[in-house]
């Protein structure tokens, strides 16, 4: 699916769409999360938004414990045990919105929200590669 989003990388007051990629398996999950399309700063893609080639958004990695009890897991790399809950992943890209012009505010706003959803979500970020 694609949406479009405002980078970190342009003045906070340029409105400029840029085209990005989200899967449609992260689609409808922004309310597991707190989160919104408008919390996240991305909308539909409109003929105007630029398709730039190698731009790589900001990124949400937003994680869900669904087990209750831990299980013993070996690495695959490693060869070592440990102990790990069953969770669900999925990936939100962000850009910045008017409340938030700046990667850090925008990144502590998702935080809160996600945070703010539950004792089970968590959350890690991904910088803007322009």
């Amino acid at each position: 699916m694609k949406v479009a989003l405002n980078p970190f990388a342009l003045p906070a007051a340029d409105a400029t769409g840029y085209v990005v990629s989200m899967s449609n398996r992260s689609q409808g999950q922004y309310a597991l999360f707190g989160l919104t399309a408008a919390a996240l700063g991305i909308d539909d893609v409109s003929n105007d938004d630029i398709r730039a080639r190698g731009f790589k958004p900001a990124k949400a990695l937003c994680t869900n414990v669904t087990g209750t009890t831990a299980s013993s897991v070996t690495s695959k790399l490693t060869g070592i045990p440990y102990k790990a809950k069953a969770d669900s992943g999925y990936t939100f890209p962000f850009g910045h919105i008017t409340a938030q012009p700046s990667y850090s505010d925008q990144k502590a706003a998702i935080l809160a929200l996600v945070t703010g959803a539950g004792e089970t979500k968590s959350v890690s970020f991904q910088p803007e590669r322009f």
